[in-house]
């Protein structure tokens, strides 16, 4: 049953909603409960939020299987949805900054000003002269996005505490109190999301519309099978090995067959890294913090030999992140959290927000 202290947090993909209830025990984040529902992309015709109404009757319904008892909701914007960036502005108390920071983010906003809802923090760090410049992390998104998810919680009678970016959830439960830099590969069916986070701050977000659901299409290409086959057989690795031969048995091997598909379907979000990590590189607020990990979650990310292929890839340890190592659950549910993890990581982070604040 929750308490004052419980909070929901819920995580509105493609074609599918998340939600984890978690309360306060001393200071610490317990699991109260969670659901899912994931349905194929494309059955609303439409991604999930440009449908209210579903989603606020799919959400509703999770919530009731779930037996959430909680109505106070920390939700997110998708990355790919969300215009994010760094900025220096000249220093000045906290409260004079918004001329300056407004001035900075019509310049770089995809959308009008007046289009958008903006919200910005002031950073710590940094190469500059802070006698002259303060860093700033600034976020947008369309009002008439955030107005998509105000609809939803209205159907489904639950309370938006606070509506934040994708990132920030990610930091949370795979970070936590880190305050050194990695990169947080967030590899869903659909979407592969990139985050550079240094100082528990998400530095550099980006998003690319490419995922497992890819490597599905093509493993089911190469070996005559049928798409819900081919999911079984890309996550079991004794089967991939049968299945594409002997060279595959040699994880790292450059006549690997697993890594060569890695290296041919991967190549666009392999690019992508690499331009993240020039970005966070050359940004002014970072200073010489070196990205330490790659940490990998999303429901693609246990696809075998892919932490040791972008370990490779990169020359940056990688693997594949944990979001419950933060939280209290009962000990006989570790083997279903431990395979669902990687799908909860953002709806985890956001339901730890208020927890994490405290």
């Amino acid at each position: 049953m929750a308490t004052k202290n419980s909070y929901l947090g819920v995580d509105i993909g493609v074609s599918g909603i998340k939600v984890v209830e978690l309360e306060e025990q001393h200071g610490r984040p317990a699991l109260l409960t969670y659901g899912f529902n994931n349905r194929p992309a494309g059955e609303f015709g439409k991604k999930l939020i440009d449908d209210p109404a579903a989603a606020g009757a799919l959400l509703k319904k999770i919530c009731a299987k779930a037996q959430t008892a909680g109505k106070r909701v920390i939700t997110s914007l998708p990355i790919s949805a969300v215009f994010s960036a760094v900025i220096n502005v000249p220093t000045a108390p906290e409260k004079e900054l918004r001329p300056a920071v407004e001035l900075a983010a019509a310049k770089l906003s995809p959308w009008p000003i007046a289009d958008i809802v903006l919200d910005w923090k002031v950073i710590g760090g940094g190469k500059g002269d802070k006698e002259k410049s303060t860093p700033v992390l600034i976020t947008g998104a369309e009002k008439s996005l955030i107005k998509k998810y105000l609809d939803v919680f209205k159907i489904a009678e639950l309370e938006i505490m606070s509506l934040e970016t994708e990132a920030f959830a990610l930091q949370r439960s795979l970070a936590g109190g880190d305050m050194g830099a990695a990169m947080i590969l967030d590899l869903g069916g659909e979407r592969t999301n990139i985050v550079i986070v240094s100082g528990g701050v998400p530095m550099v977000s980006r998003s690319i519309g490419l995922g497992g659901k890819l490597f599905t299409t093509e493993l089911a290409k190469r070996l005559g099978i049928s798409e819900g086959e081919a999911e079984e057989f890309k996550l079991d690795a004794e089967k991939l090995e049968l299945a594409l031969g002997p060279s595959s048995a040699t994880v790292g091997s450059e006549s690997n067959a697993l890594n060569e598909m890695y290296g041919t379907l991967l190549r666009p979000v392999t690019n992508e890294i690499r331009y993240a990590l020039e970005l966070y590189t050359n940004q002014d607020t970072v200073g010489a913090a070196k990205i330490e990990k790659i940490i990998l979650t999303g429901g693609s990310c246990l696809l075998p030999g892919l932490a040791a292929y972008m370990s490779d890839s990169f020359k940056i340890r990688a693997y594949v992140g944990d979001p419950w190592s933060r939280t209290i659950y009962p000990e006989d549910l570790r083997p279903l959290l431990d395979k669902i993890g990687p799908r909860f990581a953002v709806a985890l982070g956001l339901a730890m927000r208020s927890i994490a604040k405290k």
